[in-house]
């Protein structure tokens, strides 16, 4: 913790952990909505930049108050350069980072291999100085360079092959092979539609990371869950493979071959698989937290349909032909593969 953002005597700074935070914010938080009697605002806006930021008096009418409670459908987003690029829903977990889901279904800034904000030195508590609101005082779009502070890009996605009635269709689950895609906002949850009029299947996608009112522990898992429901609509067979890649990307900022490899190997987990990333080296684990981006990830598939059967690769390519990406998994599983730190290892 940085004694920037608190009380500059050694003395009175002590270190909390995430968990021990989002209890005391939460408490905090409840106390300032519900304990009228006890907080008063003024002690807040009474001087400052926040006095002329957030008013006192704010002249809310009574037909907006009202409209807060009032429902209304949910919100749909479509349409590529007009809405989809500048959607990102919050999926990576509360005090977890920053991972956003796109407007197409891909996960997109990924800041989650420890922050790449400070609050700036000598603030005087100045509200301008938190940098650590960056991505929303900068935003980039899905689809723009990442710069340093907008975090690593990871190559991450889902493909289909569906075979159906002497036809086999391969498209990947992103905006380049779909006609339309539509985005629908209920938060905590998000959902995807993949529209496709040639297709005998409707795709659709549910994401979101644990969110349970009053469960600051689940609620802070760093776990972000893609549900997706395939629907055959046709009066006909089909069969459907479904698969996922996400690239190993412990330590995004390093490739120096000296520091070790990255390693991605099989574990079995309850109703499905994991495969887990990690750095693999023989330097002193004192050292390597020092990386910025050090630590571990993971993908794992849940089997919830007896119908369905799993199959994993530790390592996976990515080809012009994307019929080549499902013939992968017709070889013999591996259990592990790694890599230099200067290769890409899905």
């Amino acid at each position: 913790m940085s004694s920037s953002c608190c009380n500059t005597k050694q003395d009175d700074i002590r270190v909390i952990n995430r968990r021990t935070f989002l209890k005391t914010s939460a408490g905090a938080a409840a106390f300032a909505a519900f304990g009228d009697l006890a907080f008063n605002p003024k002690m807040v806006f009474a001087k400052g930049p926040l006095k002329n930021l957030i008013p006192f008096n704010k002249n809310l009418s009574t037909e907006w108050i009202n409209s807060l409670t009032t429902r209304t459908q949910p919100e749909i987003y479509q349409g590529w350069d007009q809405q989809l690029k500048y959607v990102g829903m919050p999926v990576g977990g509360m005090g977890c980072g920053q991972l956003y889901i796109g407007g197409d279904g891909q996960l997109w800034h990924w800041d989650i291999f420890k922050s790449n904000y400070d609050r700036d030195p000598n603030h005087s508590e100045r509200l301008d100085s938190m940098s650590a609101g960056g991505h929303y005082a900068k935003p980039i779009a899905q689809g723009e360079a990442y710069s340093h502070r907008n975090g690593a890009e990871v190559e991450q996605g889902f493909a289909i092959k569906i075979q159906h009635n002497g036809k086999t269709f391969t498209r990947r689950l992103n905006r380049h092979d779909f006609s339309e895609v539509t985005f629908r906002v209920e938060y905590p949850i998000s959902k995807v539609n993949y529209v496709d009029g040639s297709l005998p299947i409707d795709i659709n996608l549910e994401a979101f990371s644990p969110f349970v009112p009053l469960n600051e522990d689940d609620s802070a898992l760093p776990v972000t869950v893609l549900s997706f429901k395939l629907t055959n609509t046709s009066n006909q067979k089909a069969h459907i493979d479904l698969i996922g890649w996400l690239e190993n990307a412990v330590c995004p900022y390093n490739r120096d071959i000296s520091v070790g490899v990255r390693k991605n190997w099989v574990s079995q987990i309850q109703n499905g698989v994991s495969i887990v990333s990690e750095l693999v080296s023989d330097q002193e684990q004192e050292d390597l937290k020092k990386i910025h981006g050090h630590g571990s990830m993971s993908l794992s598939v849940i089997n919830v349909s007896n119908d369905a059967s799993i199959r994993t690769l530790p390592s996976f390519k990515l080809s012009e032909n994307k019929v080549d990406w499902f013939n992968q998994f017709k070889s013999d599983n591996e259990e592990s593969q790694q890599l230099s730190m200067d290769e890409m290892l899905l």
